[in-house]
């Protein structure tokens, strides 16, 4: 696919925000997994080496897994969350953290993210993907995308790495 056709990367990012949250997630790390080679290079050249996409990164780092999943929702939701602290999902743990401070509570906000540039929003994403299963949750190996996955990256093709840096940079 060229997406030198304007209908196609259309169709592409309509396709891509009728998934729900965990189907862009998905597609998100599929994107990212299979071109992280060849768009870093990309990325460095543009320069962005913004601090406020950085420390987002750092923020979803802290949180515990189902938090980190629920955050990363919100984000590619597009859901406001202004800066509350989340807790344990378990009660009697969130309860020992409201007490003690403890180390899975974190603060927040979709509001910075909302806040960073096209180009900060991209470098935001290459980070999380580049730490998928390492500081922040990985996709389940079992995990089998499905159909409207799929069709998505059918439709997207292996396209040139700058194509699918505007795509992105259109679909985030």
């Amino acid at each position: 696919m060229t997406f030198a056709d304007v209908k196609n990367v259309q169709t592409v990012i309509l396709k891509y925000r009728a998934l729900s949250a965990d189907d862009k997630l998905t597609v998100l790390a599929q994107l990212y997994g299979e071109v992280a080679a060849e768009i870093a290079p990309t990325i460095s050249q543009s320069n962005v080496t913004d601090d406020a996409a950085t420390n987002l990164v750092k923020q979803i780092q802290q949180m515990a897994s189902e938090q980190q999943v629920d955050a990363l929702r919100g984000l590619v939701e597009g859901k406001q969350s202004d800066g509350e602290t989340v807790l344990d999902e378990h009660p009697t743990k969130a309860l020992g953290e409201l007490f003690t401070g403890g180390e899975k509570s974190t603060s927040f906000s979709s509001k910075e993210y909302d806040s960073l540039s096209t180009d900060s929003r991209l470098f935001f994403w290459f980070q999380i993907a580049q730490n998928l299963g390492k500081s922040v949750v990985g996709i389940p190996d079992d995990h089998m995308p499905n159909e409207q996955v799929s069709e998505v990256l059918d439709l997207i093709g292996t396209p040139e790495v700058e194509d699918l840096v505007s795509l992105l940079k259109k679909a985030l």
